[in-house]
């Protein structure tokens, strides 16, 4: 039975499916399998090892020759249907065992028919893969903000922060900080529930694993972006609950609003406006949920109290976020708007 680190993809499962799983992460690794053929227990072995090395920081090909992000693993066993078979072959798995590396959904390696497959061989291609992925500016890797001062007006710093998220969801840059989904908390179901479109690895955890929704329950996500979080509540709040989105930026809200008519749910909206004045009425809502969006504004007090004005009596929040610690000294090179602002 595979570990943590290897999600055993089901005979249910369509390739359709599988492909929605890979565009959900940056990179991804698929390993064709079959109980027949000895060498693959210890092939799958040997992978499930290197969960510790990237845990210690041990592979690199990362932004800046740094370490890399544990990548999604899925593994199929080829033999214990057909459907799962021909889900290998269409991805280009035919061999046992094989492997291919995808980036964002599409395969940057595959083995060869004739490649004797390794740990190493395998260990080689994410790193080449992870490397790949990092695209320097002229500036180099997630160069350093500019001078301090840029932005001074709290207007200035929402004006910044828009502008960088737009950016992002647009493809016109990237935040250095976007990372893989599964690493946050969501389970691959949530994932598929969201969909591919939605998630662009932008949080920095699950608000949803302790928000405790309940059907039929209002729920409002500050800073929502493309969805990701809305689209798993809405299933969770049901047809007779409402899930609504809030955010500033208006490419994002878009986005997600594309996102929902092409998903067909009905449960959900997104709203254009500002989490320190959020467009609803008093005592609306049951829950507010926020995934690493508090931490850009500039009034998290007045954030703060417009929460308790929309929260209806015994309402309740579940918040992910960044944090300072009194003991712990931030560069200064970090605490610019600029550098916030992603």
């Amino acid at each position: 039975m595979a570990g943590s680190f290897l999600t055993e993809i089901d005979d249910d499962s369509t390739v359709e499916d599988v492909r929605t799983l890979l565009s959900s992460s940056e990179i991804s690794l698929v390993v064709a399998v079959a109980s027949f053929e000895k060498k693959c227990a210890s092939l799958l072995e040997g992978i499930e090892t290197l969960e510790s090395a990237y845990t210690n920081n041990e592979i690199g090909g990362g932004c800046c020759g740094g370490p890399s992000n544990k990548p999604a693993v899925l593994v199929i066993r080829t033999d214990e249907s057909d459907e799962l078979e021909e889900v290998a072959i269409e991805l280009g798995l035919s061999a046992i065992p094989s492997y291919a590396v995808f980036k964002s959904g599409n395969a940057v390696k595959t083995s060869k028919e004739d490649e004797e497959v390794t740990v190493d061989a395998v260990r080689a291609a994410l790193e080449a893969a992870a490397s790949a992925s990092c695209a320097p500016s002229t500036e180099g890797c997630c160069p350093a903000p500019p001078a301090a001062g840029d932005a001074k007006s709290k207007d200035d710093i929402l004006r910044l922060v828009s502008d960088s998220y737009a950016a992002t969801v647009n493809k016109t840059q990237s935040c250095c900080v976007s990372v893989d989904s599964s690493l946050m908390g969501y389970t691959q179901a949530d994932l598929l529930k969201a969909g591919a479109d939605a998630n662009l690895g932008l949080g920095c955890g699950n608000p949803l694993s302790f928000a405790n929704l309940r059907e039929g329950e209002t729920v409002v996500d500050l800073g929502s972006g493309a969805g990701i979080d809305c689209f798993i509540a809405a299933e969770k709040v049901g047809a007779a609950g409402r899930v609504i989105g809030v955010d500033m930026t208006p490419d994002m809200v878009h986005r997600a609003r594309d996102n929902a008519s092409k998903k067909g749910t009905k449960n959900v909206q997104f709203r254009l406006g500002e989490i320190e004045y959020l467009p609803l009425p008093d005592d609306s809502v049951d829950c507010v949920i926020s995934n690493c969006v508090i931490n850009l504004s500039p009034d998290k007090a007045q954030v703060f109290r417009d929460i308790y004005r929309v929260l209806r009596q015994g309402g309740r929040i579940a918040i992910s976020d960044v944090v300072t610690q009194p003991e712990k000294v931030i560069p200064d090179e970090l605490k610019t708007a600029e550098a916030l602002a992603c």
